[in-house]
């Protein structure tokens, strides 16, 4: 039951994520190339991998910028 919990809370917590990426933190979203330019696996969870990119995000008018995300891969 416990491994059920960790994966509605998995669920729910990457939902969440997307809905505040769909809007942004002021509340708009907007959409820009981004190329993964590095990946490596850092940990697992319950079997899954847990992998982490670093990202270049280029926003249309912008200098690009670099970031690092994380993403929960299962088998």
């Amino acid at each position: 039951m416990a491994a059920v919990n960790d994966v509605m809370a998995a669920q729910t917590q990457a939902a969440n994520a997307a809905a505040y990426a769909a809007t942004g933190a002021g509340g708009t979203a907007i959409r820009c190339p981004v190329m993964i330019t590095g990946m490596r696996q850092v940990g697992t969870v319950n079997f899954d991998l847990l992998v982490e990119f670093d990202l270049t995000v280029t926003p249309e008018g912008m200098a690009p910028s670099a970031m690092r995300g994380e993403l929960r891969a299962g088998q």
